[in-house]
């Protein structure tokens, strides 16, 4: 084994370990920002009813795909990988809440609203992308600077 071999290995442990940690922590999503939990909607009675519904989960889910992302650091990972791994979990999630999160964390007017930078805390890179399980390409998503800062702040990464 090379010792780049080696050392994605350990930092796969070593984000393994904190993913487990803040699967645990889920309850604690009000650290998130400074406005109430909210899940856009679009205006009409059904979207504002199924935003209302969702809103408590909204902020853990957001949370725990921000850190899934920010711990595979320059691997990042597809919508459809996310929703992968989140399925082999206690708290699983369907590609209808990744979709919706993973946009929360990427539109500038969104992250404005909950963490106060119009700077978006995941992205994708130009031409990185991988094959989904249907065997299409799919964009990477890889944490920005400040997505990997809004998750140091709040205490669940490795220094």
């Amino acid at each position: 084994m090379s010792y780049d071999d080696y050392e994605a290995s350990r930092r796969m442990r070593l984000a393994a370990a904190r993913r487990a940690q803040s699967e645990q922590e889920t309850t604690d999503a009000a650290l998130w920002g400074q406005l109430e939990p909210s899940a856009p909607h679009n205006g009409t009675v059904t979207s504002r009813a199924a935003a209302k519904a969702v809103s408590g989960h909204a902020d853990a889910d957001r949370w725990r795909i921000l850190q899934f992302i920010v711990d595979r650091a320059d691997l990042g990972a597809t919508r459809d990988e996310i929703v992968i791994h989140f399925n082999l979990t206690p708290h699983p999630m369907g590609g209808d809440t990744v979709r919706p999160r993973v946009w929360e964390c990427m539109e500038p007017a969104e992250v404005l609203a909950r963490y106060g930078t119009t700077k978006p805390l995941l992205t994708t890179v130009p031409g990185y992308t991988r094959k989904t399980q249907r065997g299409k390409a799919a964009h990477v998503l890889v944490a920005t600077p400040e997505g990997i800062q809004v998750a140091r702040e709040h205490g669940r990464m490795a220094a």
